[in-house]
């Protein structure tokens, strides 16, 4: 099963610092309410709130590895990055 990608006309989400270790701030396009964090295979494995351009999520909890972030607006995807867990 392949990860949900948001289109390729979506903003890049800037996420530091990258690799990370147990926190990551992520610079997130205008309009975003929602983050989902991806694994690899595709499974969901945190989902956030957005109120703020600047996103700070824990990331303790997951294992290390290759996760992808979709942001998502009112209408749909509004952006997407990746980030390494260590």
């Amino acid at each position: 099963m392949s990860p949900p990608i948001a289109p390729a006309t979506t903003d890049e989400i800037n996420a530091r610092p990258n690799p990370c270790n147990d926190m990551l701030t992520m610079e997130v396009p205008a309009g975003t309410t929602r983050l989902d964090v991806f694994a690899a295979d595709g499974r969901v494995m945190l989902t956030q709130p957005v109120r703020d351009r600047v996103v700070r999520l824990a990331v303790e909890a997951l294992a290390p590895g290759l996760y992808l972030v979709r942001a998502t607006g009112s209408h749909g995807p509004v952006g997407q990055g990746r980030f390494v867990r260590r």
